[in-house]
């Protein structure tokens, strides 16, 4: 899941727990900024996030891309995907 920035809410992190109590988590979540209250929701979720990319992740990944993300070193890389040129 790719996406710019949280609100600040309490429902982040509600909903990203409610996602995994279903088994509907996202692989992983990159944001350009991550708030607190996301990020907690994340961890306790046990769901991988990177924020503070050198790009802007919403203008460097495109539907259709592979990703390798690396949550502990903080880096996402575009392996392949559909892009036409």
């Amino acid at each position: 899941m790719v996406f710019p920035t949280g609100r600040g809410s309490s429902l982040e992190s509600y909903r990203i727990l409610e996602m995994a109590r279903c088994g509907t988590q996202p692989a992983g979540i990159i944001s350009v900024r991550a708030g607190p209250v996301i990020a907690v929701g994340d961890m306790v979720a046990g769901v991988p996030m990177v924020g503070r990319l050198d790009a802007h992740p919403l203008e460097a990944i495109r539907m259709g891309d592979w990703l390798e993300m690396d949550a502990d070193a903080g880096t996402v890389r575009v392996i392949s995907g559909a892009r036409q040129p």
